[in-house]
């Protein structure tokens, strides 16, 4: 599979030990833009890819937690420390888990020794981090948080034990692990470190795995016993003779994922200038700005269909194309028998608009209803609750016969664990205009980094992979981040997304 690089060779020992030598020298000047650069390469040196827009949120070294933020693409993590700062750091921490019992110039040498100590577990922690985000980038996750926080653990200790080949930092290593994994955490008094764990845990990864799915963190889980918890996973980790390596690691991981169907070999994607939008994707509410027609004239369109009461409703308007636009109408108090309606809007030559009803009717999405646009009808689509769950909505107003009729997907449970390819038993996504699109005979979903097709009731990729921004014509090596649909035009599929310095249209054909 794609996932894994290219990167992994038989140059890899050498290149890593070039890193962790440059990892050292980071450590020392206290620099930590470049430490996260040695790190993400150390990584992909290993064979994984790390989503490319990534960015790194410096906190002060007081703040001791630190914490990757998906829905930011940012890991928030202290910054190192500077000359001098070594034996407060530990102090800090010494406090917070232990109440001070500590004793922090006991454990070091001296100030540098601390600091150098402290900046390598920093360091640790910023690996850790970047384990959440790989494990979240390739869908890697665990049911559980101590499932999620021992899987970042597994990233961490196999690139700890890939850095193993430079001494000086294979010396850093045994340090912390001597001080910190065993003796910060001895400290911790044993009432403060909770009774969700076992006192001592299995030297086996595979053992220690099982054992950890087991676990639940209570909800008022303190800090001295979180922290006291993972300082034993890694303690344990470290401890295992059996460790296999990062890149094993990883490739067993991915390969135990479902099965991507690529919807095509090759595609078109490429990025194009704002103005080269079709200015009608752009309109968002009534199209009398883009027509450049009066307000009056359209709500007397309107009128004359469903009568000149009709402002009263609940309004949703969607553009089909520059000279059509749908409206859907919601007023269960002027229509209660059939309280939808939905007219379609023309702007014909003369500058005039006609209107006429496509369909009308009871009975849909209560939350996120969008309108999606087909030939000579409309879908609408949304989320409603039934037998206690969230489901999907999916109503086809046809057209011709001015009657609605629910959808193949109509029904489908709402469950983004399980948004997979294959035959589509549960919906992933939030309806929305900017998630779904209709066209090319196929309905096209934005799935977090990737575009989904759904033909036929099964849904298949149809690029993307991890977050990133590329521009490829293969669909395996494309990438998206944030992605926000604007539609179907001119037989292509335009959307936005994010680029290094902000929001990027891409046009995209297959």
């Amino acid at each position: 599979m794609l996932w894994v690089t290219s990167a992994r060779c038989d140059e890899q020992p050498e290149l890593l030990a070039t890193l962790a030598a440059l990892l050292v020298q980071d450590l020392q000047w206290g620099d930590m833009e470049s430490t996260f650069t040695h790190i993400k390469a150390s990584y992909e040196a290993e064979g994984i890819e790390i989503p490319s827009l990534l960015q790194l949120r410096l906190q002060p070294s007081s703040e001791l937690l630190s914490r990757y933020r998906p829905e930011a693409g940012e890991i928030v993590q202290s910054r190192l420390l500077a000359p001098g700062e070594g034996i407060a750091y530990w102090q800090s921490w010494s406090q917070a888990l232990s109440g001070g019992r500590w004793d922090v110039h006991a454990a070091f040498a001296s100030e540098e020794e601390a600091r150098l100590i402290g900046n390598f577990a920093i360091a640790g922690i910023l690996v850790h981090e970047l384990g959440h985000a790989i494990a979240d980038a390739y869908g890697l996750n665990p049911p559980g948080k101590p499932g999620r926080e021992l899987l970042a653990d597994e990233f961490c200790i196999r690139l700890m034990q890939a850095w193993a080949n430079y001494p000086p930092l294979t010396k850093l290593r045994d340090r912390y692990r001597e001080q910190v994994t065993v003796g910060l955490r001895n400290s911790v008094p044993a009432e403060q470190r909770g009774d969700f764990a076992p006192s001592s845990l299995p030297t086996d990864h595979r053992a220690l795995r099982t054992l950890v799915g087991q676990i639940e963190f209570p909800h008022d889980v303190g800090v001295p016993a979180y922290v006291a918890f993972q300082l034993a996973r890694q303690e344990s980790l470290l401890r295992d003779p059996g460790l296999d390596s990062l890149a094993d690691f990883f490739r067993e991981q991915i390969a135990a994922l479902p099965e991507q169907t690529w919807y095509r070999k090759r595609i078109r994607l490429k990025s194009v200038a704002e103005d080269a939008v079709p200015g009608w994707l752009r309109v968002e509410g009534s199209p009398e700005t883009f027509w450049g027609v009066s307000a009056a004239s359209i709500e007397a369109a309107v009128g004359g269909i469903v009568g000149g009461d009709w402002k009263q409703a609940k309004a949703l308007w969607r553009m089909r194309d520059a000279g059509h636009a749908l409206l859907l109408l919601h007023a269960p108090k002027l229509w209660p028998s059939a309280p939808y309606r939905i007219v379609e809007l023309a702007q014909v030559k003369s500058g005039r608009i006609k209107a006429k009803l496509l369909a009308e009717g009871d009975g849909y999405p209560a939350f996120g209803t969008t309108l999606l646009p087909v030939d000579r009808g409309v879908v609408v689509a949304g989320l409603a609750r039934e037998n206690g769950a969230m489901r999907l909505q999916w109503w086809l107003a046809d057209g011709d016969r001015h009657t609605f009729s629910k959808g193949d997907l109509h029904g489908v449970p709402l469950d983004r664990q399980r948004f997979v390819d294959g035959r589509v038993v549960a919906w992933g996504v939030k309806p929305g205009a900017d998630t779904l699109a209709i066209g090319k005979g196929a309905i096209v979903v934005a799935d977090g980094s990737r575009l989904r097709v759904i033909r036929q009731g099964r849904l298949h990729t149809l690029a993307g992979g991890i977050e990133g921004y590329r521009d490829a014509d293969n669909p395996k090596l494309a990438r998206f981040a944030g992605i926000r649909l604007l539609g179907f035009a001119d037989g292509d599929l335009w959307l936005e997304s994010r680029g290094p310095d902000g929001p990027v249209i891409r046009r995209m054909s297959w």
